[in-house]
């Protein structure tokens, strides 16, 4: 994939990136300025389209990460200086669409594609292995295809990505690991709750959302007495998936569009529920609570969901910040199992061999 071509930055890792010389990390902080919104996907696509010489493009934008994955068209392969050029005009388009510029890594061709296939494998994660990145590329990259910004070859990459993600789960990784599922068990564990739990609220529709409802079920909560409340069209592949997994069977769900979550009726909903989820990206809070509020609070969005009367924040509220904590300490014992570290070593031979050979069947193919 020689037109293949990655713009993006993390947050720093500990495990070692082979192309650790050319990537560039940033903060939490810095990363929640440059967040994309489910919202302004489409306008910012559209933005970066205006470059003529984009063939297929899609955007990842987390908590995690930022990353823009492009296919630039083919005839540049030839034309080593028009394309650097090329590569610079896009770069500045996306500083200048965000307002800001930040530490950003160029990556092409063989070298952006094993960035890319090293994430969708867990390797690029401060969890390694997580689940959850497998589900946002998914959606990233099925959002792209059904809106045309992606096409065959975004639909190829994404095959290979799972291909490998499959081999590395059925040999790499013991178990599934979920940062959501971590983050909920750690705090559920830290509370010293007076009483159960009967009713939960869950705010967004992406992985996060769907990774906190499974979690919560492994946690004896009850999908029944789980209500999801979501912007997207109730027939959309996200709440689809939803549906499709057995232990959600009873989840509830609410749909609010026009006014998005900031609404009378939401907040009700999240004043009746004893745990509140809030697993969506809006960058200012959508919710006020009473400062001594009863509810348990799950905030996973990087920029804060909700806010509080008062100055005090009680021992129930878990901000990104505190349920990232719980995943670093689960990440840092991670990190000293030498049997996975073995496993993971194999598995980073087995991408770059991979590779390899994909790389030796084009060039035949070429003769």
């Amino acid at each position: 994939m020689k037109n293949l071509l990655y713009l993006g930055t993390s947050i720093a890792n500990q495990r070692l990136n082979p192309l650790e010389s050319k990537v560039k990390f940033c903060t939490a902080e810095e990363l929640s300025k440059i967040k994309v919104s489910h919202d302004d996907y489409k306008d910012f696509i559209v933005y970066l389209k205006n470059n003529l010489n984009i063939d297929e493009i899609t955007l990842l934008s987390t908590c995690n990460r930022f990353e823009v994955i492009i296919f630039l068209k083919a005839e540049l392969d030839d034309k080593p200086q028009e394309k650097a050029s090329v590569i610079e005009a896009i770069r500045n388009s996306i500083f200048h669409y965000l307002e800001k510029q930040f530490p950003i890594t160029t990556l092409s061709g063989h070298e952006a594609e094993l960035q890319i296939l090293r994430t969708y494998c867990g390797l690029n994660s401060g969890l390694v292995g997580e689940s959850e990145i497998c589900m946002q590329f998914k959606g990233s990259f099925r959002q792209a295809l059904s809106m045309g910004f992606f096409q065959e070859q975004g639909e190829a990459l994404l095959a290979k990505a799972e291909e490998m993600r499959s081999f590395f789960d059925q040999e790499i990784y013991v178990s599934p690991v979920s940062y959501c599922e971590i983050a909920i068990n750690k705090a559920l564990m830290s509370l010293s709750l007076m009483s159960p739990i009967n009713s939960v609220t869950i705010l967004g529709s992406g992985s996060t959302a769907i990774q906190s409802s499974i979690a919560l079920t492994k946690n004896n909560i009850q999908a029944g007495d789980m209500t999801l409340i979501h912007r997207v069209s109730s027939s959309s592949q996200q709440i689809e998936l939803f549906k499709s997994r057995d232990e959600l069977s009873g989840l509830k769900f609410v749909r609010s569009k026009k006014h998005g979550y900031k609404t009378p009726k939401i907040a009700d909903h999240c004043s009746r529920s004893d745990l509140v989820v809030f697993g969506i990206d809006s960058r200012q809070p959508v919710i006020r609570f009473p400062e001594r509020h009863h509810q348990v609070i799950f905030d996973f969005n990087s920029t804060p969901s909700c806010d509080f009367d008062g100055l005090r924040k009680n021992e129930n509220y878990f901000p990104l910040s505190s349920l990232d904590a719980f995943v670093r300490e689960y990440s840092f014992r991670q990190n000293n199992d030498f049997e996975l570290s073995a496993r993971l070593n194999f598995g980073e031979r087995y991408i770059q061999h991979r590779l390899k050979e994909t790389s030796r069947s084009v060039s035949s193919s070429l003769v």
